[in-house]
């Protein structure tokens, strides 16, 4: 392949992962936010398109890669999780206390659950 095929190439996979951002936003818009109302498959594409999971020809080579189960999605999901109130939540994010656990795009939180737990039994 020459030049030119390869820059096309990577300028349609980042058309593609844009325009998936965009049709993900506008779900979350139509869902007021609220993360929990994705299906597992929105979910999967929303965390494949961000970077938080390995695409699948990355996969094979670490079979250790977290699935969706293994995420809380916003911050009444992590407070879910945790027990507590949202407010309480959001203020232990503002502190800094959850950033090793939290990945951050755009307005949207995800945490992963073994960090969180990690952090809270220090």
């Amino acid at each position: 392949m020459n030049g030119t095929t390869k820059e096309n190439m990577k300028n349609n996979e980042n058309t593609n992962r844009i325009l998936t951002l965009m049709g993900l936003s506008l779900l979350a818009m139509a869902s007021e936010g609220n993360p929990g109302q994705y299906d597992d498959a929105v979910r999967l594409a929303m965390m494949k398109a961000t970077g938080i999971e390995q695409a699948p020809e990355k996969a094979g080579t670490n079979s250790s890669a977290p699935s969706p189960s293994d995420y809380c999605f916003g911050v009444r999901q992590l407070a879910d999780y945790l027990g507590i109130s949202p407010p309480t939540c959001q203020r232990l994010i503002n502190e800094g206390k959850l950033d090793p656990a939290m990945r951050r795009v755009g307005r949207k939180y995800s945490f992963l659950k073994s960090k969180v737990d990690e952090i809270f039994t220090k």
